[in-house]
């Protein structure tokens, strides 16, 4: 109980932040139907140390598309499973699911997801990070670690800012690795240990399901 009610906590103190942090001029546009940043709602996807796995293991693109299990079931993500081209054609290996794609890495992830959207009938497209979603969609971002071979998603939410799941073992943030609120992600740091993400790929706006 009294986790809970200093996550609760945490939680009203965090949206307290959102809502007072930053103008509302500053924020890139929104829809009016990105996803709520529910900090309780994702916390017992998170793996701590010492706990063991607790329901499953949802990364930064299960995140950006809102799906803390796998969607439609009651299937939870397992351990690096939640790669692009899982929802259209996973083959076992999670990493070759986009790494099948022909061209760069930013051309295979790129591929693989839009196969995903397709496959999970979510329309999709790129987009400039200055407009408006559609109606019913939301803006996400992809950047690369082109030397490590690794991408990382973020997401915008209702309250503006753009918020991510650092890696499947943590809990969602809406700060940078520099502690910094995002506001706008090309002028986000987003170094964690050996791999920095700071090569962005395209912005993208995805139907809210």
């Amino acid at each position: 109980m009294k986790k809970i009610l200093s996550l609760s906590l945490l939680s009203l103190i965090m949206t307290l932040i959102l809502t007072t942090n930053a103008t509302a001029s500053s924020f890139l546009p929104t829809s009016g139907w990105e996803p709520e940043f529910d900090y309780d709602w994702w916390y017992n996807y998170v793996v701590e140390p010492g706990e063991g796995l607790k329901y499953g293991y949802p990364n930064c693109y299960a995140y950006a598309l809102n799906y803390k299990k796998y969607p439609d079931t009651s299937y939870n993500f397992s351990e690096d499973e939640c790669q692009p081209g899982l929802f259209a054609h996973d083959n076992g290996d999670p990493r070759s699911n986009f790494m099948q794609y022909s061209g760069t890495l930013s051309e295979k992830l790129e591929a693989a997801f839009f196969a995903d959207m397709e496959a999970l009938g979510r329309s999709a497209k790129k987009v400039n990070k200055y407009s408006t979603a559609s109606d019913r969609h939301y803006k996400i971002v992809l950047f690369i670690d082109e030397d490590e071979g690794e991408y990382h998603f973020l997401r915008q939410d209702e309250t503006g800012y753009w918020s991510q799941k650092p890696n499947q073992y943590r809990n969602i943030e809406i700060f940078d690795s520099n502690g910094d609120y995002i506001v706008d992600p090309d002028t986000a740091l987003l170094t964690y240990g050996r791999l920095n993400y700071d090569k962005r790929v395209n912005y993208y706006e995805i139907y809210y399901k």
